[in-house]
């Protein structure tokens, strides 16, 4: 699982005594697992016995006032730099009043991405 953050962790000299505390969540195809993103966390190694990959997905929900990625067009981090080139922030609800991110309006592919309405009917939802 690969988790973009701003900051780096502290050095920690004892890890073990945190591994000795790991429980592995066994999982079949198709389920998945939520957690906080303070949650230390990891997966074992792919031992290559199949083509299937696992795959992770890492979101945020925040208000269009947060800066996500602030004067930068890349992440650095843990010796690997991925670039945002095609990063874009989805507006889940309500309007965009601040202009701090670039809003993504389709998916890499083509499809609009729907959108809650905040007046009128809550359970609406539209693809402006």
């Amino acid at each position: 699982m690969l988790a973009i953050t701003r900051r780096r962790p502290p050095q920690r000299r004892h890890v073990s005594i945190y591994e000795s505390k790991a429980v592995s969540i066994p999982m079949k195809a198709g389920e998945f697992i939520m957690f906080w993103s303070t949650l230390m966390h990891a997966s074992h190694p792919h031992l290559g016995k199949t083509r299937n990959m696992r795959m992770a997905f890492a979101a945020r929900y925040v208000p269009t006032s947060v800066r996500i990625y602030p004067d930068t067009d890349v992440v650095t981090e843990y010796g690997g730099t991925i670039s945002l080139a095609k990063y874009g922030a989805v507006l889940v609800c309500g309007r965009d009043e601040f202009g701090h991110n670039r809003i993504a309006e389709r998916t890499l592919l083509g499809k609009a991405f729907k959108r809650r309405q905040r007046t009128g009917d809550r359970n609406r939802v539209s693809s402006e």
